[in-house]
């Protein structure tokens, strides 16, 4: 396009900006609305010496700086416009970078040491030091050393020593360049930031010799008191440098005298020099108290204004001068938090790891994922700035699986600058007690929108992102037009702003996805009632709040993450920090638990207290609260944070081909002394049936042994601060028991405790008949409510009896009646192991640590044998006729089915998995009879029908009269054989309740069977719970598979339909 002449120019009035940044100069000409009407831009070169080295020759900044404004002059011409349209200029620059030139000869002495350079460790050491032992000056012949030292030094500048500021920079090059100490010796040396070279020479270098430093610039040196904005002799003299290379400090916006370079500008006025963060906080018009941006270039730089009075930091952050509107004008103060690493980190992507080919395909590749599969990035390239200031940290890629892809790496990069921006700004809220709902941005990488979201998403505040996003360059654009007054500009008076760069704002809001399924059940779906059921799930507590509490636990400054590792009756969560650390954090169920929440986070706190004791790996408790109320729990729902055992758990190797053999014989001997071996001695004879609590929650109740009891020394502390208190297994709390008036022990007598149950289930009746609709969530029906009142008498007609029995049986009956400690439903899920490697396959069986301890209780030794759900084999293949295919004993070998030797090759691998299942049963139980008192139990006939009592009175209302009834004959048919022992049998039944047990009893049978082929064909668990991978296709066999439980003709309704079965 041809330039047009002169004569046919348009006159205008623009305002000019030159923006040297770490990489590249740019030169924009804006008009009013700040709309670009022209505008250059040109890379400069980078030079690394040396790891940790980034240095710039400052001849070459200043030679770029000419060239842009040519350009852009150039292309104001070839749009129509004069030259003289530009009024004035502003200039904002990279901060901290430091360059020292000579006073005689107006050239460099040495290569400007960037502000990303780390090579000033050891001179930060050096200060350190010297702060620790002499301290810096206060007051004429005082001295502040040590942390008060450290603390003066901050108070006089806002800054921390560090390697990134500048007089650590201008002092190496003394220490290390002669012809630098040459020239500081000689009061040769003129010292600057950027915006003090660049302004020395376009206002005409040596002649005029114009060495001027901006306020905000000169805040970043650590030698300008941020109070008296002057420079401090104080500093100065502990930095050990000379006046005479100090510019004369100047405000942000007024006129430092005209352009004499003789280039196409030459006239023009230099109306504002601002550093580049506070530029982008003035043209991001974050101008009041309260509000804040964030740009994002090569490091991602927050500002957040405080106004006019200075907020010393005392969570890491930087108190600093935001901008001065004119040499009368009184400083606006920001707090600042900056970030080393944040575009440089997508150009590591681009360039040393070629996973893009461009910065802006990283949002394209991140999107391929909905998550970052675990993988967390700590991008500390040359350590960590705000708030951590960790000089030394290196940069961390964690998490890494074979299950890794690209995609997740580029969405942990995206995810690693929201979290160190989140990390920020929580500190700047503990800091100014202001909580910010707008982030504005700018910078290249908020062109992505993935990338902003994700910020947003993290971050929990709105991100505004401008369509106009030159924000630094308009910054210094607004300082130099209120320089001059041009459009009427005041950047005191903020409104004089008011349509500058208004176009549309695009704003990405949080989305409380996170928050929310924090509360919610997301893993997986039922087949029916599937809202009823994850509603009952719901738990409704503060998330924020519980981030608090866990950083607080673990001395973070913030979360990065929380994610879901399990749920249950209680959602488990994994929560990383900003310092490494790791917790798990439990919340229980209020309405699967009742009003048994708090007994159960209490319990459990206590028992793991006591398995400690016993020597019992356990997870270390690091906080919880039992508490709903606001009042005494900020959470709002009880909870407990706990150490995260690193390893697996043990259901994620059970079907490991190598766990069979030593391993697992190894794993079950230790598991089985843990329980037993080492809780019976360390805590002989529970005085009373229940749970385990702190004497705190039970002040007056009895000691927590039978008195006479010896325990060790070491036990002894111990035993003094627990008690035995209600009982906190989840049966006794679950929805229609949940009444917190019922009583739930501690009980002295079994007798007690089974009449307890028995009043539970009782009144479980009256609420079922005053609303016959709920029984829609149990399997029994109206007629069913009448068969169980009548097996709850005879219940409590055997509850007086049974202790006589238990004593009548044994040759130690005060061994069989002592009441023992016992985790009945410890499954695969609660025991983490050391991860499997080639050679330790035995030795990780050794130290197995129990992580759950839900539903821990204390019942007589009688009642508590039986195969744990970790141990006990449940048949999972059927032949054709239904029959398991392997024939399992409990105390013998499983052989083999006749068949084996013709199935196929995979049909015999999974064969040998389930023969391994069956065996470890086996070992289990040939372990347990090792015991002297367990074999003896063993020989207590009764024992087997006794164990399943309680939970079937409990469970009789949700599971229909089936199972209490065949408790209770074979209680009576087991008593009656041994007569001669136990005496006569306290239970009767009449010949129609005998025909009648025989009718529940074959259709007991015929559910059971009906109900495991269900289980099998949908691949769902009995309350008709399937993965989310395997609803559609179990949604899709639903029909079929009712159609085949109608024509079995077991007598009972389908389970899995709209309003039919289990809601727990």
């Amino acid at each position: 396009m041809a330039t047009s002449t002169a004569s046919t120019l348009k006159q205008g009035e623009f305002v000019g900006a030159l923006d040297c940044g770490t990489t590249s100069v740019r030169f924009i000409v804006f008009n009013k609305f700040a709309d670009i009407i022209a505008q250059h831009q040109l890379e400069f070169p980078q030079y690394y010496p040396h790891p940790g080295w980034h240095e710039h020759d400052a001849n070459e900044i200043q030679q770029t700086s000419d060239q842009c404004i040519e350009g852009a002059v150039k292309a104001l011409e070839e749009a129509g416009w004069s030259k003289d349209s530009i009024k004035v200029i502003g200039i904002t620059n990279q901060r901290e970078t430091a360059v020292a030139w000579s006073r005689r000869t107006g050239k460099p002495l040495c290569k400007a040491i960037v502000w990303t350079d780390s090579r000033t460790k050891n001179t930060v050491a050096h200060y350190e030091h010297k702060l620790q032992t002499t301290g810096i000056q206060s007051k004429p012949g005082q001295f502040r050393l040590g942390q008060d030292g450290v603390d003066a030094l901050r108070e006089l500048t806002g800054l921390p020593l560090s390697t990134y500021f500048s007089a650590i920079k201008v002092r190496w090059m003394i220490d290390h360049y002669p012809e630098v100490a040459k020239a500081h010796e000689e009061d040769d040396l003129l010292f600057g930031t950027v915006e003090s070279w660049v302004a020395y020479n376009l206002l005409g270098g040596v002649e005029k010799n114009v060495h001027i430093a901006e306020v905000t610039n000169a805040s970043r040196t650590l030698l300008l008191n941020s109070t008296t904005l002057q420079w401090d002799p104080r500093l100065l003299d502990f930095f050990e440098l000379r006046p005479s290379i100090l510019p004369r400090i100047v405000s942000t916006s007024e006129v430092y005298g005209k352009i004499e370079n003789g280039g196409p500008l030459s006239g023009v006025p230099i109306g504002g020099l601002v550093g580049d963060q506070q530029g982008a906080l003035i043209g991001n018009k974050c101008l009041k108290q309260g509000e804040a941006k964030c740009t994002y270039g090569t490091g991602a730089f927050l500002l957040f204004c405080t106004g006019n009075e200075i907020v010393q930091s005392n969570h890491g952050l930087i108190s600093t001068i935001a901008y001065q509107a004119g040499p009368d004008a009184k400083p606006v103060y920001a707090l600042e938090g900056s970030i080393a690493v944040a575009g440089s980190a997508i150009k590591w992507l681009r360039d040393s790891m070629s996973l893009i080919s461009s910065a802006g395909e990283v949002n394209d590749l991140a999107a391929k994922e909905k998550d970052t599969g675990g993988v967390y990035f700590v991008t500390a390239f040359s350590g960590l700035l705000a708030p951590y200031w960790d000089s030394g940290a290196a940069g961390m890629l964690i998490g890494i699986s074979q299950y890794t892809n690209p995609s997740h790496i580029a969405r942990a990069t995206l995810e690693a600058n929201a979290f160190q921006t989140r990390a920020i700004i929580e500190s700047m809220k503990l800091d100014s007690g202001v909580d910010l709902k707008d982030l504005k941005v700018d910078g290249g990488m908020t062109n992505g929108d993935l990338a902003m979201e994700i910020l947003a998403n993290i971050g929990g505040f709105n991100v505004v992102r401008p369509e106009m996003r030159e924000s630094t360059a308009l910054g210094a654009a607004i300082c130099a037009g209120s320089a001059v007054k041009l459009y009427g500009w005041d950047l005191s008076k903020p409104e004089t702003l008011k349509g500058v760069n208004d176009h549309a704002n695009t704003v990405f809001e949080p989305k409380s996805d996170e928050a929310e399924r924090a509360k919610r059940h997301t893993e997986g779906r039922w087949l029916y009632n599937d809202a009823q059921q994850k509603e009952l799930r719901r738990v409704e507590y503060d998330v924020p709040e519980l981030l608090r509490v866990a950083c607080s636990a673990v001395n973070a400054r913030s979360c990065l993450s929380m994610k879901k590792v399990a749920e249950g009756y209680s959602k488990w969560f994994r929560l990383t920090f900003d310092n490494g650390e790791t917790l798990i954090a439990r919340i229980p169920c209020p309405r699967m638990f009742g009003s048994g929440t708090s007994w159960s986070v209490a319990s459990q706190v206590a028992t793991m207290a006591m398995a400690q004791a016993a020597d019992i790996h356990v997870p270390r408790v690091l906080a919880w609260n039992k508490h709903h109320d606001s009042a005494q729990n900020s959470v709002r729902s009880p909870y407990i944070l706990v150490e995260d055992i690193q390893g697996t758990t043990l259901e994620r190797e059970w079907l490991n081909p190598e766990m069979r053999g030593k391993p697992v014989a190894t794993l079950l001997r230790k598991v089985l002394d843990n329980m037993f071996k080492q809780m019976e001695p360390a805590f002989p004879g529970f005085s009373q049936l229940g749970s385990i609590y702190f004497a705190e929650d039970f002040p007056s109740s009895s000691p927590l042994l039978v008195p006479g009891q010896v325990v060790a020394n070491e036990m002894q502390p111990v035993t003094d601060k627990l008690r035995v208190g209600p009982i906190a297994d989840m049966l006794w709390w679950r929805p229609f028991h949940d009444e917190p008036h019922l009583d739930r022990g501690p009980w002295d007598t079994l007798e007690e405790c089974v009449r307890a149950a028995v009043l539970i289930e009782r009144r479980a009746i009256e609420r079922h008949r005053a609303d016959p609709s709920s029984l829609a969530q149990t399997r029994s029906t109206l007629n069913d409510l009448d068969t169980i009142e009548r097996l709850l008498d005879k219940v409590d007609v055997l509850a007086p009896h049974l202790q006589h029995a238990i004593e009548r049986a044994s040759s130690h009956p005060e061994g069989f009646m002592q009441n023992v400690f016992v985790h009945p439903n410890i499954c695969s899920q609660d025991i983490m192991v050391p991860a499997l490697t080639s050679n330790n396959a035995i030795e990780r069986m050794l130290d197995p640590v129990v992580i759950n301890w839900e539903g821990t209780v204390v019942l007589p030794y009688a009642l508590q044998f039986h195969t744990p759900d970790l141990w006990f084999y449940q048949p999972r293949l059927f032949r054709s006729d239904g029959k398991p295919l392997l024939r399992h004993n409990a105390t013998f070998e499983t052989p083999w089915p006749l068949e084996f030797n013709s199935m196929l090759p995979q049909e015999q691998e999974a064969v040998r998995a389930e023969h391994r299942l069956s065996m470890r049963h086996v070992v289990w139980n040939q372990l347990w009879l090792l015991n002297t008192n367990h074999s003896q139990v063993l020989g207590f006939g009764m024992q087997r029908h006794l164990h399943t009592l309680l939970p079937v009175i409990l469970r009789a209302c949700q599971d229909g009269p089936q199972a209490l009834w065949g408790t209770l004959l074979s209680i009576k048919e087991n008593w009656d054989r041994h007569q001669d022992t136990y005496g006569l049998c306290p239970l009767t039944f009449g010949p129609e309740e005998l025909d009648q047990a025989q009718i529940t009893r074959e259709r007991a049978t015929k559910y059971r069977r009906e109900m495991r082929k269900l289980m099998r064909n949908l691949n769902c668990s009995i309350s008709g719970w399937v993965t989310n991978e395997d609803y559609e296709a179990a949604l899709g066999e639903l029909e079929a598979a009712k159609r085949d439980w109608d024509e079995s003709g077991c007598g009972v309704p389908f389970p899995f339909q709209k309003g039919m079965g289990l809601v727990v």
